[in-house]
């Protein structure tokens, strides 16, 4: 088992395709055996960076719908 510590620029790749996306959802797949750790403003910065990609367009709400993370803060 390894363990990676993922910042918001990384993570957001699970949600957003860009490069590293690939590499990103292979070490954080539920059979891939590993452990993430993210600090507690994770999330926040996340979920910034999906609502500011909406509002410039980049990003659209059926696109971010199902993949917005789904988490309790």
């Amino acid at each position: 088992m390894t363990a990676y510590f993922l910042d918001s620029s990384a993570l957001i790749k699970r949600y957003v395709p860009e490069t590293g996306s690939a590499w990103i959802r292979a070490i954080s797949a539920l059979d891939s055996g590993n452990s993430l750790i993210i600090a507690r403003i994770t999330w926040v910065e996340v979920r910034s960076a999906l609502a500011r990609r909406q509002r410039e367009g980049s990003l659209t709400i059926s696109d971010a719908s199902p993949n917005y993370p789904k988490v309790s803060l």
